[in-house]
């Protein structure tokens, strides 16, 4: 089971700058959703990357999506 934690988790690199990665929802469908991982930077969404799940065979939460190993 692949679990991704729907939050940002930032830190500094070794030039200062503030990058972070987040999971979110993107888009809801009645039967899928679209999982985001978004790279950012200072700020900003640099990379965007989508993956369109289907709910039937997903756990989903206010909290955290949970993805069985053979579908991720």
């Amino acid at each position: 089971m692949v679990i991704f934690r729907l939050e940002e988790k930032a830190s500094i690199n070794l030039g200062g700058v503030r990058v972070s990665t987040a999971h979110r929802i993107g888009a809801e469908t009645e039967k899928g959703l679209l999982l985001e991982v978004v790279h950012v930077v200072n700020g900003m969404d640099v990379k965007k990357i989508g993956y369109w799940l289907p709910k039937s065979l997903i756990k989903l939460d206010s909290e955290k999506v949970e993805i069985p190993d053979w579908l991720w």
